[in-house]
């Protein structure tokens, strides 16, 4: 308890004891990332892309998806449609190569995406993936702050 006071007379407002799991730190720093509005700081590496002010991080070792520092709520098949997109930004990507690189089975109607595609809008906001007319989507975000690897 002495260290509590010492941190606190030191400036601190924040104190995590320890040990403490990896996934109870992320969630720690997100809640403070959301208050200082410090969005140019990505907490899963090299998994960042921009669009304005905007940004969305992918979390590889969980899938998930974080808009601004927020956690998006997003089905599988959204979560592997919108992987592919972000892992081939800014390349116009076909129904049929969504469909069949996301879904396991090759049978079905390859028009589905379009589905997937409006819901994930609606999650994302609609300008992060354009639409060309009688092919397919491009994800415009851009990776920015690293390499990609």
């Amino acid at each position: 308890m002495m260290g509590v006071y010492n941190g606190i007379r030191a400036g601190c407002d924040n104190y995590m004891t320890v040990p403490y799991s990896q996934k109870e730190m992320i969630l720690w720093l997100s809640a403070i990332f959301r208050r200082t509005d410090m969005r140019h700081t990505s907490l899963y590496g090299c998994h960042e892309w921009w669009l304005g002010k905007e940004c969305i991080d992918y979390d590889e070792e969980n899938h998930l998806f974080y808009l601004n520092g927020n956690l998006l709520s997003l089905t599988i098949s959204e979560t592997k449609i919108l992987t592919e997109h972000t892992d081939n930004a800014e390349i116009l990507l076909s129904r049929t190569r969504l469909h069949d690189k996301c879904f396991t089975t090759h049978a079905g109607y390859k028009r589905i995406i379009d589905t997937h595609v409006k819901n994930i809008r609606r999650k994302i906001g609609q300008k992060w993936i354009e639409t060309v007319r009688g092919y397919g989507y491009k994800f415009v975000g851009s990776l920015k702050g690293c390499e990609k690897e």
